[in-house]
């Protein structure tokens, strides 16, 4: 997990919902943000039906199509 020079010790995992469209952002502090998506259908969202997999270990995430279960690439947040 990063650091924040801020706060005391590591910064957890951020999961955040609401705009059910998935995203990922690594902090220049190495925190992770992810924003899994949602397993309903939202027809103004272009990638919707997703989830996401942390691994909380190595701060990695990957998104997977609901109906498949396969793997869905996408690029971090800027």
């Amino acid at each position: 997990m990063g650091n924040h020079p801020g706060l005391p010790g590591p910064l957890p995992p951020l999961v955040v919902g609401h705009t059910h469209q998935p995203m990922w952002y690594r902090s220049p502090e190495g925190g992770l943000v992810v924003n899994p998506g949602s397993v309903v259908s939202m027809p103004v969202v272009d990638l919707s039906r997703t989830f996401a997999v942390a691994d909380l270990a190595n701060l990695d995430v990957t998104f997977h199509a609901v109906e498949s279960g396969e793997p869905i690439p996408l690029a971090p947040w800027d």
